[in-house]
């Protein structure tokens, strides 16, 4: 069964080298969006190297701890930091699990499996 949320998301890159240094950054990030009066959008505006801010997230979802993170947050509510593969996330959930979106993130990961595998046939150019 697919559930999924739709949040705001903080994230910021990280690898071996600077894994540390964008933990504790994102640390304080925290720290900001749970004290802070401006809102978690605001912080997330100019704290994020994320394409967006806003996202739907399921169970599917390859980011797994992530995932789980974001399945699991009531409405309004804000995440603790989440490390993945590539880097740190906050996430902050503004519409729960609910039918529209399970099919908003069905439709969505439809569209990521066909722009796999046409890219890897070499049938669309992005250049």
């Amino acid at each position: 069964t697919l559930s999924a949320a739709k949040v705001e998301l903080i994230y910021q890159a990280a690898n071996a080298k600077n894994k540390e240094t964008v933990k504790n950054t994102m640390s304080r990030i925290l720290s900001e969006v749970t004290s802070s009066q401006n809102s978690f959008y605001t912080v997330a505006k100019n704290k994020t190297q994320a394409d967006a801010i806003e996202y739907v997230i399921g169970n599917q979802d390859s980011r797994t701890n992530l995932a789980k993170a974001v399945v699991s947050l009531k409405k309004n509510q804000t995440s603790a930091l989440i490390e993945e593969k590539d880097g740190f996330y906050i996430a902050h959930c503004i519409q729960t699990n609910s039918a529209a979106l399970q099919q908003q993130y069905r439709n969505q990961l439809v569209s990521e499996k066909v722009f796999k595998r046409y890219t890897k046939r070499g049938q669309i150019n992005l250049m």
